[in-house]
């Protein structure tokens, strides 16, 4: 399969209004002279939804751009694509520096202070430091703002007068420090975080010195963003102690609302990873916790994108956990009402799979193989996961003939589907073959004497010892302890 050009995949990253801008971009004289490259940008733009088929056929668009030219030139039309390219990353540049107000304006005054234009600076370096103190994100790029700003408000008090004495070179190096000690500590806690996936040991300089100059200074206690990363630092630091994790949540009830969505939304992270681990050491009743953040998320709207959208994931595992503390009412309500808050290419498999889910584990199972039964999803983890539920709710609901069929036909997907990751073909042909076998116990259980379904059963188990690569292991085991309870 050949590459995928560079500048389709760059143009294919953008919006449909971002493509404009593009546009705009490029046939601005400023930015670009070179009017064949408009008219490419033109055609680019033209043509926002039909990327990958304009693309296909290079001679075809190389005739667009240069009617002109009698013969495709690969050489040619290689070059355009890497000034396209060029200009794509100058864009991309440009508009992180325009959509960063206070980024833009400290490099104004810092050409003000190059270009002597002292006379006009103090003002609007007031200004400038009232702007970033009213930020609504007070993060740890607040302090290192302020940090500049100060030293910018230094370097103009130093150009008026060398020998005057200012406060600004203080309020720079405490600044500093702040930035400085709250960026230490995240990185601390996605170190810490981070080791507990993939079991590399991170050497996080100087964080005891950090922690105890927090615990000994009141005025960095009192800095919403350090003491919030201070808890969650003691959360990883010290599990064992849930009033860390209360602390957490105050801070968080008390906060939350003055970061962006994105700091937000990693902050309460930490805070539903922490009662992850609960749960997986056998504290059942952190769900319920888990319950109650995510509703802190709906409510405060953190949850969303700035797209006003919720992911795929957050709206399962809200789902999930609502319908594992027995909230029926309030998640197939949420289920409904959360659908078109979902990006549209995975609307429809995300809201039937969930909805199908939901009725299954409340053993709905009429309804649950309605839903997929019928519906054909497009995406293939959900069709895994859905061809899995539907398995599970034809064996629960003892629809034995269609249950067969399915296995069949699942094993016919898993062969000739080539989008299917090899380890994913041997967990699902696994939960295939030992539901298999529990199938034909079970359907034989009551024609068979105990001697020869105790057989049966060890040897499903022996199966399951020697290769533990199965999809589903724990309702397997569940149904297996199920049939056993019947001897």
């Amino acid at each position: 399969m050949p590459k995928e050009n560079k500048l389709l995949a760059a143009l294919k990253s953008l919006s449909r209004k971002e493509m404009t801008y593009y546009c705009e971009y490029v046939h601005s004289p400023f930015f670009n002279k070179h009017e064949k490259l408009k008219k490419f940008a033109s055609i680019l733009s033209e043509s926002y939804s039909e990327l990958d088929e304009l693309f296909a056929d290079r001679k075809q668009l190389f005739k667009k751009v240069f009617p002109e030219e009698k013969k495709f030139s690969e050489q040619k039309f290689f070059d355009h694509c890497t000034y396209m390219l060029r200009l794509f990353d100058d864009f991309l540049a440009h508009n992180k520096v325009f959509d960063d107000a206070a980024l833009k304006k400290e490099l104004t005054l810092k050409e003000y202070l190059s270009k002597k234009l002292i006379k006009q600076l103090p003002a609007k370096l007031d200004k400038h430091k009232l702007q970033i103190e009213k930020q609504i994100s007070v993060t740890d790029d607040t302090f290192r703002q302020l940090s500049a700003t100060h030293d910018l408000f230094d370097q103009y008090h130093f150009a008026v007068d060398a020998r005057s004495r200012n406060a600004h070179l203080q309020e720079k190096s405490d600044s500093l420090d702040t930035h400085f000690i709250l960026q230490k500590l995240k990185t601390a806690c996605e170190m810490i975080n981070r080791s507990n996936i993939v079991k590399v040991d991170f050497k996080t300089a100087f964080i005891e010195n950090i922690i105890k100059w927090i615990e000994e200074d009141e005025r960095l206690k009192n800095i919403p963003a350090i003491a919030i990363y201070y808890s969650i630092y003691k959360t990883l630091t010290e599990p064992e102690k849930t009033s860390n994790y209360n602390q957490l949540i105050k801070l968080l009830d008390e906060h939350a609302t003055s970061f962006s969505p994105q700091e937000a939304r990693v902050m309460f992270e930490y805070a539903k990873n922490y009662c992850i681990k609960k749960i997986n050491s056998g504290n059942s009743d952190y769900l319920r916790e888990i319950f109650s953040i995510y509703q802190k998320l709906l409510d405060t709207k953190i949850i969303f994108d700035q797209n006003n959208l919720i992911t795929e994931w957050d709206y399962k595992n809200i789902v999930t956990v609502g319908t594992r503390i027995n909230e029926k009412k309030w998640t197939e309500k949420f289920i409904h009402r959360l659908k078109d808050s979902m990006s549209k290419d995975v609307r429809e498999n995300a809201f039937r799979y969930n909805l199908a889910s939901f009725y299954y584990a409340n053993r709905n199972f009429k309804k649950a193989i309605e839903i997929l039964r019928d519906v054909e999803f497009t995406d293939v983890y959900y069709q895994l996961g859905a061809r899995s539920l539907l398995l599970k709710a034809y064996y629960e609901a003892e629809e034995f003939q269609p249950l067969q069929s399915l296995i069949e036909s699942f094993k016919m997907y898993l062969h000739r589907n080539k989008a299917v990751s090899g380890y994913q073909k041997i967990v699902h042909h696994n939960l295939l073959r030992m539901t298999n076998h529990l199938l034909k116990l079970k359907m034989n259980f009551e024609f068979s004497g105990k001697e020869q379904n105790q057989k049966r059963m060890k040897r499903i188990h022996a199966l399951i010892e020697k290769d533990k690569r199965i999809t589903n292991l724990d309702w397997l085991m569940g149904e297996l302890k199920k049939t056993e309870a019947q001897f």
